[in-house]
């Protein structure tokens, strides 16, 4: 069962759009909100689980003029079904805590605010919040269940990474990854969408020599560039084939570094793998482990091996005779439902609040003009 679950409002039209306005000063803020509303997707069609533990709201503020977004957990102080009564503090800047519902609102005027509703199953009680600024991190382990490497996932998922893990043996490794939340510690929001696998083989001469090896991966947004250091016969072809798609390179040079610019635009698959072969003169040469072309942006979470490189014994391998695993995140993130903060995942209530600052610090004042108590005519005789 997933830690958290997010509740979309697919009733977009019904949506209230309400006016908040607050002052300007370190104190709480008490908003009346309407967001009970939202509740009327807890037993539709058997969606989700019941219990529920609570009732968690995580508001989204975006300054109209600068694009500076802040997130707060609210404090709910009432709920009822016509309205929530909830408080969020304004703090100075070194203070703000997301999970506390500190924000320091230092730009004065409109801000878009936006709010959404989670809700925790009783049996994950563990884990109440997690933080939408962090996309949590990733663990890769061996058989004997060792960790071999690990990192964390990029907060910045406009750079569609690709992540690399290098000088391995023989073995098959997991690569899971784990939510961040509050409170801790890390929780693995779910094996089954959160968890993949690579088999690494240990070549020996007997079998084959080493003549291609994956030195890079990029994604860009409508294709996927796999460097290849070729150490192949020139004349040879090195082919990417797909049920539906075919790349082919020459090899001219030896040894030749080889880019294979794959399409992932859209109305091509999310994903699509490749078989990566060696042919001479059409005749099938080598097999390498097949790599997976995955389109951005995603529609879905969830992780994929773009490529990866086997095993060799010194004797029959140039370069690098360890292997090694590139792969990538979809919709990474501190993941209530598996999802995270998207467009596709609807706020319960949209408005605009407006922070005035205190009365006497206007950066602009105005003052009612005042007659003059003599007059200041000009006489001509």
């Amino acid at each position: 069962m997933l830690p958290f679950f997010f509740i979309p409002n697919k009733n977009w039209l019904f949506l209230l759009y309400t006016m908040l306005k607050a002052t300007y000063k370190n104190n709480t803020y008490n908003f009346y909100v309407t967001l009970k509303d939202a509740e009327q997707y807890k037993d539709v069609k058997g969606r989700f689980p019941v219990p529920i533990v609570g009732d968690r709201y995580l508001f989204k503020f975006t300054n109209d003029m600068s694009g500076a977004v802040k997130w707060a957990y609210s404090t709910v102080i009432e709920l009822n079904d016509r309205y929530a009564k909830v408080e969020i503090y304004n703090t100075v800047l070194e203070s703000e805590n997301i999970y506390e519902g500190r924000v320091n609102f230092n730009e004065t005027g409109y801000w878009k605010y936006e709010v959404f509703w989670m809700y925790v199953p009783e049996e994950s009680k563990n884990c109440r919040y997690f933080n939408p600024l962090e996309r949590g991190t990733w663990e890769c382990t061996n058989t004997a269940g060792t960790v071999i490497d690990s990192g964390n996932l990029d907060t910045d998922e406009s750079l569609k990474p690709v992540y690399f893990i290098d000088t391995i043996i023989a073995s098959t490794y997991s690569i899971e990854e784990y939510s961040t939340c509050k409170p801790p510690p890390f929780v693995q929001v779910s094996t089954a969408v959160n968890t993949i696998s690579q088999a690494i083989s240990s070549i020996p001469c007997s079998t084959s020599s080493r003549e291609l090896l994956f030195t890079k991966v990029e994604r860009a947004l409508d294709t996927v560039e796999f460097t290849i250091t070729s150490n192949t016969a020139i004349g040879k072809e090195i082919r990417f084939t797909s049920d539906t798609r075919t790349y082919s390179h020459i090899v001219t040079t030896l040894p030749e570094t080889v880019v294979m610019t794959v399409e992932t635009s859209t109305g091509i698959e999310d994903f699509k793998d490749y078989v990566v072969a060696i042919y001479d003169a059409g005749v099938l040469y080598q097999t390498y482990n097949p790599v997976i072309a995955v389109r951005n942006p995603q529609q879905f979470r969830g992780g994929y091996i773009m490529a990866s490189n086997n095993e060799y014994e010194a004797d029959c391998a140039f370069g690098t005779t360890l292997g090694s695993i590139f792969f990538t995140w979809n919709g990474t993130g501190n993941s209530p439902n598996g999802g995270y903060i998207t467009e596709f995942q609807a706020p319960i209530e949209i408005g605009k609040l407006l922070i005035e600052e205190p009365q006497g610090n206007e950066q602009v004042r105005y003052t009612q003009h005042e007659s003059p108590n003599e007059t200041n005519y000009i006489y001509n005789e």
